[in-house]
């Protein structure tokens, strides 16, 4: 979570750096050097003749110089205006266009073309995105030190990640800069580089979820959780390829016959533009939350918990009809033996275990109790195991386990460790995080057509949980993309 005092800050290096662009095109912006080199055939100034086309008093030519072969002008604004610098040689003739602003700035080229310091403006807006990644990662650090089951790290991670690709391609943009334009064009191409870049990722994604989760449906029977990650592969392969789509359809179907996109001063293409520009932000930085996801979710099953647990929780789940575990619970019963080992080997301690699981409708026994009887069957002492038997989900499996631990605990914050199936780790140790229980999981593998399911519901969650700040972030780069757009259009009726 982002601090107040980060946010004032924040603010603070955004205001100076507004400041300190206005005041670098204010003290250099009403002059501009141009430079001619590449097609001049002459021998000194006075084989090139050098005019105002309009004469309408707009700007001013001083110092006019050649030398090796180049042609240096100054050119100084005086009123709000356009007007054409025309040079010409023995051969032919070329026309300069500059625009005075009504703050007097004198720009080259187009509208919001070339100035003097010019430079100034990507590398303000480098900084700020430099700023605003710094941040995060120490929101990010700060709220994983807390608890690593957080939907909340999911969605800052997620921002990381797209702030990352959006620096490294503001860095590019400020090597090869060429204008003004270019740093407004550079917000889509940022936007398009990295859905691009992903794409590849989300055709995989896509392909290997809907693999799997056909394995899962024939399996696991057919319902709309299983096919999430088909939805969401496609949904993604979809959406990224959709601007491409619209631009084949507008420019080289008859369907273009219906907008005007090829006309710069029409509106048209810039709505395409932002249409095109909102896609990409849209889908750049939902692909970085399911990376996100994926990654946090991946590291929690993976985490083995510091051997310093008073006991560990075996979450429950279906039993076979005659009372023994299936291979998914006896995974999960299996692996906290196995932490239980680890934890004695290495410092001496030992852990109480926790069976947790009620009496489903059609099983025989409750499922605490199966695994119970399992533990037994594995060697692990009777006065070693605290059963709970009455749970129907993992919320219940957490509650009633932490009320049966506070009754046997000898301390009154005993460190606690949960075991269950990999994919569920995560989301299960979220759960606890909710409910106040410090805790951390260990995972036991299963089938890997049930984890990716797994992991694409997780990803659902996260959106579903963290709405609110991933709406605020879509609806700002929605707003920065109309607003780019504009200025373009702008430009292109004033040239």
């Amino acid at each position: 979570m982002v601090t107040r005092k980060e946010k004032l800050i924040f603010l603070l290096i955004a205001v100076s750096l507004l400041l300190f662009s206005a005041a670098a095109v204010g003290v250099s912006g009403k002059t501009y050097t141009l430079r001619a080199t590449e097609w001049i055939n002459a021998t000194s100034l006075d084989d090139l003749k050098i005019e105002l086309e309009r004469g309408n008093d707009v700007i001013e030519i001083t110092d006019p110089s050649f030398q090796d072969g180049t042609l240096e002008i100054k050119v100084r604004a005086i009123r709000e205006g356009s007007e054409y610098v025309t040079v010409t040689d023995t051969d032919t003739s070329r026309y300069y266009e500059f625009y005075v602003h009504p703050n007097g700035l004198l720009t080259y080229s187009d509208y919001f073309g070339r100035f003097n310091g010019d430079i100034v403006i990507p590398f303000a807006f480098l900084i700020l995105v430099i700023a605003a990644l710094f941040i995060t990662i120490a929101a990010y650090k700060r709220s994983m030190a807390v608890s690593m089951y957080r939907y909340r790290n999911v969605a800052t991670l997620g921002l990381l990640l797209f702030l990352s690709g959006a620096a490294i391609e503001q860095l590019f943009q400020l090597l090869r800069y060429n204008g003004i334009l270019d740093t407004i064009r550079s917000l889509s191409s940022t936007m398009q580089l990295i859905s691009m870049f992903l794409l590849p990722v989300a055709f995989l994604a896509s392909a290997v979820m809907t693999v799997s989760s056909f394995i899962l449906m024939r399996r696991e029977g057919r319902s709309w959780q299983n096919m999430l990650g088909v939805i969401l592969g496609l949904c993604l392969c979809v959406l990224t390829i959709l601007p491409m789509i619209t631009d084949y359809l507008l420019f080289w179907t008859p369907v273009g016959n219906w907008v005007d996109v090829h006309r710069e001063d029409a509106p048209d293409g810039y709505v395409l533009e932002f249409f095109e520009t909102a896609i990409f932000g849209i889908v750049a930085y939902v692909e970085c939350i399911l990376i996100a996801t994926i990654i946090l979710a991946l590291k929690a099953a993976r985490h083995v918990p510091k051997f310093n647990k008073d006991y560990i929780l075996i979450l429950g789940c279906m039993i076979r009809p005659d009372g023994t575990l299936t291979p998914l619970l006896q995974g999960r019963a299996d692996r906290a033996i196995e932490f239980g080992r680890m934890q004695e080997e290495a410092t001496g301690k030992k852990v109480t275990f926790v069976p947790s699981g009620g009496q489903g409708s059609d099983e025989v026994i409750p499922e605490g109790r199966a695994i119970e009887r399992y533990l037994l069957e594995q060697g692990v002492p009777q006065d070693r195991i605290l059963t709970e038997d009455r749970s129907a989900n993992t919320y219940e499996n957490m509650a009633f386990s932490r009320a049966l631990i506070r009754e046997h605990a000898e301390t009154e914050d005993p460190e606690i460790a949960f075991s269950t199936t990999n994919y569920h780790v995560f989301r299960s140790g979220i759960l606890a995080e909710e409910m106040g229980i410090r805790t951390e999981g260990i995972g036991a593998k299963t089938k890997r057509y049930f984890s990716l399911n797994a992991f694409v519901r997780e990803f659902v969650a996260t959106l579903v949980t963290e709405k609110k700040l991933h709406v605020r972030i879509i609806v700002l780069m929605t707003l920065l993309s109309a607003f780019f757009s504009s200025l373009l259009y702008y430009n292109a009726l004033k040239i």
